[in-house]
């Protein structure tokens, strides 16, 4: 019997050694990788004064042998804002840090902001890298160099609600992923604000909520991305865009400059008489699709200028009801790929699933003393199907059309002028006329008298009515 209990305690001890050497083996598989608590990692502290702000997340070694991680470092280790913590020790790199078999360790990360020092951007970015076993594997940090008011989706999440809000212009604010007003809910954006979204970010308007931009001449409100060093200044493609959902309703955008975006604001179809979107004294430029797309929507806009986009300015689909009155919308697009689309084009049909062409009635597009212009040989397309209305009117317009596509003799057709260049004071940054326009003057005076409120003055300022006409476009020589 002792011989017995002797040879069970030697295999005992045996299976303590074997496990004990399997829990001190070092996996060298590639295929052994590490997994992380988090992918990003958000400093949204408001820094008000010189300070710092420090998370912590978890490393895990999920496989039955121990991982050794041969470098943590920061990429920018050099001139991060940022510095990491592992076990007591501080510093930017760190070397051979183990991780037992199915075990963890924790990381700080650390940033440290001076929001008074213009120089710091209002993106502050850097990346923890890891190696393991030739892996390469990392986790963004993100913090905000300037004061700002931080607006992202929870842990885990792609998008977030906004309630009854109101953005104010006394700190910008920050958007990370999907901004969606919820249904029945108004979210305001006050004169003078900055709304800065991130890479792939968007505003999103739900069923029976709002959208209201209430700047001013003075203080307009500026949207775009978040990236505001000198060599995105004119970047497009930064962000996504707003959108504004079937059946949301009192849209109203008035004097913001909304550039560098993927769309600039898209409407969708909606039923009913009201405006889905009052569009009046804005800029929206320089988006890589497009500036202002309508969906079979409703849209009136007044004083407004479309510029620079990589395909249509303006794409007005699927029938619905659109006016116009005194806008440019002028493309002259040198982005990174060649433009083959018009600045304008307006249809009434859509493409189903099959490929079939359904047809849906155009009430109404009418451009009333609009600059319609840019750098192809024609920037006007008119797009019809039968079987549906097509309803539309170029009423005192400067066009550019190509004669071989696009017919201008009609009725539809009253006081225009035809591929005339408009003489624009600078194509890329300024859309007044020069003074040898040829829409100096030759506008229709009845349109700023029928719509007196939105269009005696232009968007700078400048009255209409000292002369005897106004001027074609957006914008009145002073």
């Amino acid at each position: 019997m002792k011989k017995v209990i002797q040879f069970i305690v030697l295999i005992f001890a045996a299976g303590l050694l074997t496990f004990s050497c399997k829990k001190d083996l070092v996996s060298t598989d590639s295929k052994d990788k590490l997994t992380f608590s988090n992918d990003s990692i958000f400093f949204d502290t408001i820094f008000s004064t010189v300070g710092s702000s420090t998370h912590k997340f978890k490393v895990y070694n999920k496989n039955d042998k121990k991982i050794i991680i041969s470098s943590i470092s920061l990429k920018n280790a050099g001139s991060s804002f940022f510095i990491l913590n592992i076990d007591g020790v501080s510093g930017s790199s760190h070397k051979n840090v183990e991780i037992g078999a199915n075990d963890s360790i924790f990381i700080f990360a650390a940033v440290t902001i001076d929001p008074q020092n213009t120089n710091t951007p209002y993106v502050v970015e850097d990346q923890i890298l890891f190696e393991t076993n030739g892996n390469a594997q990392d986790i963004d940090l993100v913090a905000w160099g300037q004061r700002a008011i931080f607006h992202k989706a929870p842990t885990g999440f792609s998008a977030f609600a906004i309630g009854n809000e109101f953005w104010n212009s006394d700190t910008p604010h920050v958007v990370y992923g999907i901004g969606v007003v919820d249904e029945g809910k108004l979210l305001t954006i006050t004169q003078g604000a900055k709304i800065h979204f991130h890479n792939g970010a968007a505003l999103y308007v739900n069923k029976n909520a709002s959208l209201k931009i209430l700047g001013s001449k003075a203080e307009p409100v500026i949207i775009q991305g978040d990236r505001l060093d000198p060599d995105y200044e004119e970047v497009p493609g930064q962000w996504q865009g707003i959108y504004l959902s079937p059946l949301s309703k009192d849209n109203r955008i008035n004097y913001a400059i909304i550039k560098n975006g993927t769309i600039g604001v898209q409407a969708d179809t909606v039923n009913g008489s009201s405006p889905t979107l009052l569009l009046r004294n804005s800029w929206i430029r320089n988006m890589s699709q497009i500036g202002l797309f309508g969906r079979g929507a409703t849209i009136e806009a007044y004083n407004s200028l479309i510029t620079n986009c990589g395909t249509y300015c303006a794409a007005l689909t699927l029938g619905g009801n659109y006016q116009f009155f005194h806008c440019t919308i002028g493309n002259y697009w040198e982005g990174f790929t060649a433009r083959k689309t018009p600045a304008l084009v307006v249809n009434n049909w859509f493409q189903a699933a099959s490929l079939q062409v359904i047809p849906r009635d155009l009430a109404k597009a009418d451009f009333h003393n609009c600059i319609i212009y840019g750098n192809l040989a024609g920037e006007v397309t008119l797009s019809k199907a039968d079987g549906a209305q097509f309803n539309f009117l170029f009423n005192h317009c400067l066009l550019k059309t190509d004669p071989e596509k696009t017919i201008t003799t009609g009725v539809e057709y009253v006081g225009c002028i035809i591929n005339k260049d408009p003489k624009f004071i600078n194509s890329k940054t300024d859309y007044n006329l020069d003074a040898g326009s040829p829409a100096l003057q030759k506008g229709d005076l009845s349109v700023v008298t029928n719509n007196f409120a939105n269009l005696s003055n232009d968007r700078e300022g400048t009255s209409r009515t000292d002369g005897p006409n106004p001027d074609m476009g957006a914008l009145e020589k002073q």
